[in-house]
């Protein structure tokens, strides 16, 4: 839901629209929980947050312009094989099984991406969108590497910061920009690679729509996948 609204709103509007909200209410949520603010809880949270709004971009980006059945599996085969070669890294050793399963889902994804090349297909899997689709990827598989090294007496408080980090890192792209490009049909210098030629209209109700399609759809997608909670807590940020 959220790839096929990122095809009519710029990835950056949607993350603008939706992490400010967001911060004030895992605020809230934070101070109702309680838990101690230690240092951890701010480092690892603001690194999580800065991760995320980097691989959010590149997400919706790879999403507004290349086949949702390629990018989504990709970024989620990434998002779950980061975390396993950091464990390897550090000593850790996966069963058979959970190395067999990354190394198939590799394969799978390669698979599809072969055939996401058809010629005359909407959305092509360009080299640009691998590489957005590989970031994305990337940043949430580290952000889950991220989080899980944040003190978890903390509770909320980690997330919270993180969504902090994550809107003065939106904001700064968002202020870098004179415009942001409204729907897919625009190359801008974020690297999306746009379709269509319209402009979003800010009093226009389909567009409103999308902007509110895409939010939710964020938090779906990746509440689903659980690409956004903190292992062993069930809370989804």
């Amino acid at each position: 839901m959220g790839g096929v609204a990122a095809r009519r709103v710029a990835a950056l509007r949607v993350i603008l629209a939706a992490y400010p909200l967001e911060a004030l209410v895992l605020g809230a949520l934070a101070l109702t929980a309680g838990g101690p603010i230690h240092f951890g809880a701010v480092f690892w949270g603001c690194l999580y947050g800065v991760g995320q709004a980097f691989g959010m971009w590149a997400f919706y980006a790879a999403l507004g312009s290349g086949p949702i059945s390629v990018v989504a599996p990709l970024a989620g085969v990434l998002n779950a094989a980061v975390p396993v070669a950091v464990g390897i890294a550090l000593g850790e050793r996966p069963g058979q099984a959970a190395s067999v399963g990354v190394v198939l889902a590799i394969v799978a994804v390669m698979l599809v991406s072969r055939e996401a090349t058809v010629e005359g297909a909407p959305f092509k899997f360009t080299p640009k969108v691998a590489w957005l689709a590989v970031f994305a990827g990337s940043a949430f598989g580290l952000d889950l590497v991220f989080l899980h090294q944040a003190p978890h007496e903390c509770k909320l408080w980690p997330l919270m910061f993180a969504r902090l980090a994550a809107t003065v890192v939106i904001g700064a792209l968002a202020a870098s920009r004179r415009t942001l490009p409204a729907a897919a049909g625009e190359v801008d210098a974020t690297g999306a690679d746009h379709r269509s030629t319209g402009h979003l209209r800010p009093g226009h109700s389909a567009d409103r729509a999308a902007i509110v399609v895409a939010v939710v759809g964020q938090h779906l997608d990746f509440a689903v996948s659980g690409g956004d909670g903190r292992a062993g807590d069930g809370d989804i940020a």
